[in-house]
């Protein structure tokens, strides 16, 4: 049976103060480690003991504590029966001391015993080692169940069933070196052999940095040789899969995302070993909210879902206008000043009237009219009212009368305000010759005739100068449309008409108001003309 003892901080202070060592786990003997002291003085741990089989240099016996070893040194086995000697507890492991001289002599100091290799001092007499058989089953159960739980961990391992594949990896790994950094704008890209594969399908990676503008971000993946696959990730961690957009060859993800923030983007193929060329666009787009002249009003918060320009917030707004038609726009806030521009389609500013929070404009020709709302102080935000009204339809104006054109008369003078036309008419019969001149003044004039058939003949047109030629094919009255594009001036406009001959103009012969009627076949009965049966 092997001889174990728990070391006491008290009692085997001197021993724990050499900082000895187990030899073979080189731990420092702490208190409460329980050791054995084998026969050649050796101190092992009792983890070390029961490791090496309980033998130790071909030995299984171990040597109480206190027991002398097998150097010649020995250690005090602790007694509780005897009272302890009243002499201090000595310090290291001694020989016994030699047999008491007579009471007459002094005795004469002992000389120190060598000392052993390994040695413990022994516990004071009056507190005994305690030992604790408790522990040492707790720490067996301990390790038994670490066992079992190692156990079922490998026994899982290589039972489980394996994962389902995903149609789409999720981007786990997207800080990895291979991630590339991108701007917005187009990025093409090729899957092949090289790239990082996950069930069996290649992957790029990407990642976009999206600065504070607010402006609406889009990714959009197309590729011809393969059926793509994109996924994103924002700054939020929050995933967005794309969604085809009705191309079998194209993904999109667009979700009304903004920055700023780090993007992550993963690009793969639908199906395995999916390979080829592809695009990836990641577009940044003002967010344009629709205005509608209702007259109803709109409440927003300027620096919430604004872009920012130049420490500005900016929130933008568009609506149509109908020509000639009067608009109110009424825009207030208490968090800041606001500083409305507004912009034709071409972006030209556009000229009103304020008063107040008022401004009144009347468009000159339909169109679509953009509004951006900011403050006069940087980085101001808060809330604001947005209110656009519209003023009564004008009434229509009633269709210019066409003029008459006379031919072979002095040119008719006029004049055509940009986008205008003129109407002339005039009367032709079958076979009459015309010819209709225009001549302008800084700019290039057209000329459409019309006849009263519908059919239209369009003029040569020389910078300055047009006409129309033609032979009339149907009797009736002929419109002349004068046009000048985008130029506008002075013009005038002539006919040249030959008539064709009338029947009256047929010479007869004298008597004769009106020609025989034919004879009929038999040269008796007179010819009657006889009804078409239709």
């Amino acid at each position: 049976m092997a001889h174990f003892h728990r070391l006491d901080a008290e009692a085997d202070r001197d021993f724990l103060a050499r900082g000895e060592a187990d030899p073979f786990t080189g731990v420092t003997f702490l208190p409460t480690n329980v050791v054995v002291l084998t026969a050649d003085g050796t101190v092992l741990l009792r983890e070390t003991w029961e490791a090496l089989g309980e033998r130790y240099e071909g030995s299984g016996e171990t040597m109480p504590w206190g027991t002398p070893t097998g150097d010649g040194a020995q250690e005090e086995e602790p007694t509780v029966a005897a009272p302890p000697p009243p002499v201090p507890a000595p310090t290291t492991l001694a020989a016994p001391p030699p047999a008491a001289p007579p009471a007459s002599v002094a005795p004469a100091p002992a000389p120190p015993a060598p000392a052993p290799r390994r040695t413990a001092s022994a516990p004071p007499p009056e507190e005994p080692t305690r030992r604790r058989p408790w522990l040492a089953a707790f720490l067996w159960i301990l390790a038994i169940a670490a066992l079992v739980i190692v156990a079922l961990l490998v026994f899982r391992a290589f039972t489980a069933e394996p994962p389902s594949e995903p149609v789409v990896e999720r981007v786990d790994e997207l800080q990895a070196p291979e991630v590339i950094e991108v701007q917005a704008g187009d990025i093409d890209g090729t899957l092949a052999d090289g790239d990082a594969t996950v069930n069996g399908r290649f992957e790029d990676r990407y990642a976009f940095t999206a600065d504070s503008s607010g402006r609406v971000l889009s990714f959009v993946l197309v590729s011809e040789d393969f059926r793509p696959d994109l996924v994103v990730r924002g700054p939020d961690g929050q995933q967005y899969e794309a969604r085809p957009s009705g191309d079998a060859g194209t993904r999109v993800v667009i979700d009304d995302l903004r920055g700023p923030g780090r993007f992550e983007i993963l690009v793969t193929s639908r199906e395995p070993a999916g390979d080829g060329a592809y695009t990836l666009s990641i577009g940044q787009e003002t967010p344009i909210v629709a205005l509608r002249a209702d007259d109803r009003t709109v409440r927003a918060v300027l620096g919430e879902q604004s872009v920012l320009v130049d420490g500005f917030f900016r929130d933008t707004y568009e609506f149509g206008v109908e020509a000639e038609r009067e608009y109110t726009l009424t825009l207030a806030s208490t968090a800041f000043e606001v500083v409305p521009t507004l912009t034709s389609a071409n972006g030209a500013r556009v000229r009103t009237e304020r008063e107040g929070d008022a401004l009144t404009f009347t468009p000159s020709a339909d169109a679509r009219y953009r509004l951006v709302v900011s403050s006069r102080e940087r980085a101001k935000r808060g809330p604001y009212t947005v209110r656009l009204a519209a003023g009564p339809a004008p009434e229509p104006e009633a269709p210019e009368p066409p003029r008459i054109l006379e031919p072979n008369a002095a040119p008719a003078r006029d004049s055509l305000a940009t986008g205008q036309q003129r109407v002339y008419t005039f009367s032709g019969q079958v076979g009459d010759q015309v010819r209709v001149d225009a001549r302008a003044l800084g700019f290039s004039p057209n000329l459409v005739l019309v006849g009263p058939d519908g059919r239209r003949v369009v003029s040569d047109s020389d910078e300055e100068r047009a006409n129309v030629q033609q032979t009339l094919a149907t009797a009736g009255t002929y419109r002349v449309i004068v046009t000048g594009g985008e130029g506008s001036g002075l013009f005038q406009l002539s006919l040249e008409a030959t008539v064709a001959p009338r029947a009256d103009d047929i010479p007869r012969m004298p008597g004769l108001d009106e020609p025989p009627a034919p004879e009929g076949d038999d040269g008796g009965t007179p010819y009657e003309p006889q009804l078409i049966d239709r």
